[in-house]
């Protein structure tokens, strides 16, 4: 699982326009058999232009995709940031020992 402002823009994510960055990510992703976990709600946003991206990206390999949970944009107005913070839930699929009960 790979996550992080990837500043990558691509048509095939729901961007604007595209850059470098978004026509070699689409290769990685292609090639590595990786799927983007976002949906088409924006990770950027310059707020003084009304301008919106999806910048900000969680990959992940084929093998885990159905084991994400959850995935949220978390925009709030309080943001001195012009990225809103993502979030991915996945669940392995186990529970830990309790120690007290293993003996």
């Amino acid at each position: 699982m790979i996550g992080g402002d990837l500043n990558a823009r691509t048509k095939q994510l729901g961007c604007v326009g595209e850059n470098e960055n978004g026509i070699m990510l689409e290769r990685i992703i292609n090639e590595l058999d990786f799927s983007v976990i976002n949906d088409k709600r924006p990770t950027f946003n310059i707020f003084n232009r009304n301008y919106f991206e999806i910048l900000d990206l969680f990959l992940v390999s084929s093998s885990l995709i159905d084991k994400i949970s959850d995935f949220c944009v978390l925009n709030s107005q309080d943001m001195t940031s012009d990225h809103f913070p993502i979030e991915a839930s996945i669940s392995m699929g186990y529970q830990l020992e309790n120690k007290s009960e293993a003996k």
